[in-house]
């Protein structure tokens, strides 16, 4: 009997590792050849969330190399609010009020203006985020 329980266990475990694999290109949106050891702690994190309730927990933070104490701080930090949250509005309210033709630049001059001291580097990076990218017309 002890035969058939490790060919159930190594079942088990080769389905885990195909639905992690799955679950990396459907929710990550990473390469399907990625290995799931390579990725961030935070991307891991959202992997054993979405698997958690078919899997138990200390097989799926074994299985990505995950440490306990790392998935739950990283679980922590993701259900805070962000930083720049109030900011983040305000700039895709600017970014609107001008018809999407203001960049990073005029953005941040536009902050600056009204007395928010941010880096470019900050409204950049949040322009990007949410997706705000000026069209150009071609001419």
């Amino acid at each position: 009997m002890s035969e058939i329980e490790a060919l159930k266990r190594q079942i088990n475990k080769l389905k885990l590792e195909k639905d992690i694999l799955e679950r990396t290109v459907e929710i990550i949106k990473k390469d399907p050849g990625v290995d799931p050891k390579n990725l961030t702690n935070k991307e891991k994190t959202i992997l054993v969330d979405a698997l958690r309730n078919q899997y138990p927990l200390k097989e799926l933070l074994h299985c990505l190399g995950l440490t306990r104490s790392s998935y739950f701080y990283h679980r922590k930090i993701a259900s805070l609010p962000s930083k720049y949250e109030r900011l983040e509005h305000r700039i895709i309210e600017l970014f609107k009020n001008n018809s999407g033709r203001y960049g990073y630049r005029r953005i941040h001059a536009l902050l600056a203006r009204e007395g928010t001291r941010v880096s470019e580097k900050v409204v950049r990076r949040i322009m990007s985020e949410c997706g705000l990218v000026v069209v150009l017309k071609k001419t």
